[in-house]
């Protein structure tokens, strides 16, 4: 990798740990790295999570994009499994994505107890076991399934450049 690109991505990844932090406007962060320009511009690496959890995290994906930069991709929505989710708890996280809030709900529910993550897109399940396997959970199952209220098989649309 050139210098100059290794030079810019270090310098992003110091953004990114100041705006975890202060919260700039998002016209800003927005004006400096688009998550809507990386289709080719972009760079994978690994930053702490919720304090003591680490996560993979690919700039091209506007979900990591959100992640890499703001800390969560819902706030709101950890803040909610942080105040419900009880030692020795039993979670599910339909549609989990790449496991931003599964490894939440693994840390909270913790050795006692229990999440089940569900995730049917098969690249979006590869990333959902990297980021456990990176923090070492063996309180989660994941299944490669999608949930509805109804049985049988259905076909998966997935936007293409939606996963990286």
């Amino acid at each position: 990798m050139p210098l100059g690109k290794r030079l810019r991505d270090a310098a992003i990844c110091g953004l990114a740990v100041l705006s975890r932090r202060i919260t700039p406007p998002d016209a800003c962060l927005r004006m400096i790295y688009s998550p809507d320009r990386r289709e080719s511009d972009y760079f994978e690496t690994i930053i702490p999570y919720d304090g003591d959890l680490k996560i993979h995290i690919h700039t091209g994906s506007f979900f990591e994009w959100e992640i890499f930069f703001k800390g969560y991709y819902e706030p709101y929505v950890v803040h909610l499994l942080k105040r419900f989710i009880p030692t020795g708890g039993t979670c599910l996280d339909v549609g989990a994505n790449i496991g931003s809030d599964t490894l939440i709900m693994a840390k909270l529910a913790g050795p006692a107890g229990r999440v089940y993550a569900f995730e049917p897109n098969p690249d979006y399940f590869s990333k959902l076991k990297r980021n456990l396997d990176l923090n070492g959970f063996n309180n989660v199952t994941t299944l490669m399934k999608a949930i509805d209220l109804s049985e049988g098989k259905a076909d998966l649309f997935v936007t293409t450049g939606s996963v990286k």
